[in-house]
């Protein structure tokens, strides 16, 4: 756990609980937690996989390569309208997670 994190999740007041409990997933899932772009980023041998992060009306999972992962219930959604690599699971309440 990275104590950048720590201080982010502190601050967040939309979210907290929810990205809370995406941490622990990311880290149960033997992901390495860093701080980078001011979010919680994981990250495997090294190579940044995801960052999870809050919005107004949701919070995310964005993958960075997430063109690459195989989608077949198609709950991935690209990032914006220009992005071509990375993909992201927008959630909008606690039971979205659960869901998955």
């Amino acid at each position: 756990m990275h104590p950048d994190v720590d201080q982010f999740l502190e601050k967040e007041t939309r979210w907290k609980q929810e990205l809370i409990a995406l941490r622990e997933i990311m880290l149960e899932a033997g992901l390495n937690e860093e701080y980078k772009w001011k979010q919680p980023c994981y990250t495997y041998e090294g190579v940044n996989i995801l960052i999870i992060g809050s919005l107004k009306s949701s919070f995310i999972l964005s993958f960075f390569k997430g063109v690459l992962l195989k989608d077949p219930s198609q709950i991935l959604e690209f990032a914006g309208e220009n992005s071509q690599t990375a993909k992201l699971i927008r959630f909008k309440s606690a039971s979205d997670i659960e869901r998955l």
